[in-house]
């Protein structure tokens, strides 16, 4: 028969807090041994089960005062239903010198920093958020690697942050395509498929590869343009050393920078899902199929076609405000009938701002932008000004050239037609200004009559 411990009873049936105000006021000591079994603490008959922990003491005052391993044990039980905790203590400590306890999570920092962690942050922010969170400061908390090892051990072990084959494989199994789904319900498929119609998992060799996909009969659905509709995303490195008969494949105008439809949609993947950082296969997995159910039932289109920015609106309406931006009236082909004009913009003057004696555009905050970016609407520009195709809506400028839009369209279109700030057109408004002054932008008589009159009077 094993023998018998006569356990001295420390705390009964008490809360998380304190249970870890009564463990703090004990010396250092680790766990030994931790595993479930069935619950025998409270009085409830159902059946569930506990967590069974024996602790050991590592005090540096004890080791140090005998050759002998100190008798003290400790034992503590918590109920896994009603979360109670009983702690219990036999023997005494070889010395009653205190010892320096190392710094460790306590019961409620380490349910915050699961909480957290299910949203994939960073342990250096979690443990910021636990200084906020608990009133402590960042000297008096466990250092940042403790954080980190609990951190990422809760992730690997319960979210499903790794790379084990037979993990990743069992999930993709359990969300494959069956032909039952929803219309926003996402699924798995891939290239090949067993015997059972299930994605065959590869290790991601070159002999066993991992090639799956994620979408939705939604998602499906949206794929059904022409194919002239279709976006092919290539990822460019530029090469600083040349190269004789390389292939090339030319991309479309604005779609060579970073606000393309393309990366646009990669950016909301890096912000919203996984939040920046490099998840191993199982995490992402799980937000990429997050990110395809809420895509699903997203109502806004994916835009394909060059969109300009509200700054760059208000660029144009404050450099025509500063007259920086206009047409050359000595120009023989400024008519708009023509479908060209030409169009010139001037740099505006910089102004020295206190008190670090730095400079800045002289227009509007929300109309400015970087001065490399505003060097590329006027470097190598005519000396009467950039001529503008308004059928095309089409321009010489480097900027054009890099993003499909720039100032000089926007103030040539405007020029002609009644767009708003999105770049729609939008009906003639007859009305006149408050000053009296009609709208000089464009000839066009259409619209309602100048004189609204009683119906039937004409």
């Amino acid at each position: 028969m094993p023998k018998h411990i006569t356990w001295q009873c420390t705390a009964v049936g008490v809360d998380g807090a304190s249970a870890d105000a009564e463990l703090d006021r004990m010396k250092s000591f680790e766990i030994t041994k931790s595993n479930k079994m069935a619950c025998t603490t409270c009085p409830d008959l159902d059946p569930h089960q506990m967590r069974y922990r024996l602790l050991k003491c590592c005090s540096q005052s004890c080791e140090s005062a005998s050759e002998f391993a100190c008798s003290w044990r400790g034992k503590m039980v918590t109920c896994l239903k009603t979360d109670e905790i009983s702690i219990y203590t036999v023997g005494e400590h070889t010395s009653e010198a205190p010892s320096p306890k190392k710094k460790k999570l306590t019961g409620s920092q380490k349910a915050f920093c699961r909480d957290l962690a299910e949203h994939h942050l960073r342990p250096m922010r979690i443990r910021s958020a636990m200084s906020r969170r608990f009133g402590t400061s960042l000297q008096d908390l466990p250092a940042l690697s403790t954080v980190q090892n609990f951190v990422n051990y809760h992730a690997r072990a319960h979210l499903g942050n790794n790379d084990r084959v037979d993990d990743v494989r069992e999930w993709l199994h359990a969300h494959a395509y069956t032909r039952e789904e929803g219309m926003t319900q996402p699924f798995t498929f891939g290239w090949d498929l067993d015997c059972e119609g299930k994605p065959i998992v590869g290790n991601g060799s070159d002999e066993r590869p991992f090639i799956v996909g994620l979408s939705s009969k939604a998602l499906v659905l949206r794929m059904m343009l022409p194919p002239g509709r279709f976006i092919l995303h290539v990822d460019a490195t530029y090469k600083l050393n040349y190269r004789d008969a390389w292939q090339v494949y030319i991309t479309g105008g604005g779609f060579a920078s970073t606000n393309n439809p393309a990366e646009t949609f990669n950016a909301l993947i890096k912000r919203d899902y996984t939040l920046r950082r490099r998840l191993k296969m199982g995490a992402l997995l799980k937000e990429l199929l997050n990110c395809c159910e809420d895509q699903s039932v997203n109502q806004r289109p994916f835009r394909i076609d060059v969109v300009p920015a509200a700054s760059l609106v208000r660029r144009v309406s404050e450099l025509v405000r500063g007259k920086l931006l206009g047409t050359n009236e000595s120009a023989i082909i400024d008519t708009p009938s023509t479908g060209r004009m030409q169009v010139y913009s001037l740099l505006a003057k910089r102004i020295v701002v206190a008190p670090n004696k730095r400079s800045e555009i002289g227009i509007a905050v929300p109309a400015q932008m970087g001065a490399n970016y505003a060097r590329m609407e006027v470097e190598g520009q005519p000396s009467g000004g950039w001529i503008v195709d308004t059928y095309h809506r089409s321009c010489g400028c480097n900027y054009f050239y890099a993003f499909r839009v720039c100032i000089h369209v926007l103030f040539a279109v405007q020029s002609c037609d009644h767009l708003d700030s999105q770049g729609r057109e939008v009906l003639v408004s007859r009305k006149k200004r408050k000053r009296g002054a009609p709208d000089n932008r464009t000839n066009n008589p259409g619209g309602r009559p100048a004189l609204v009159g009683p119906a039937l009077t004409f």
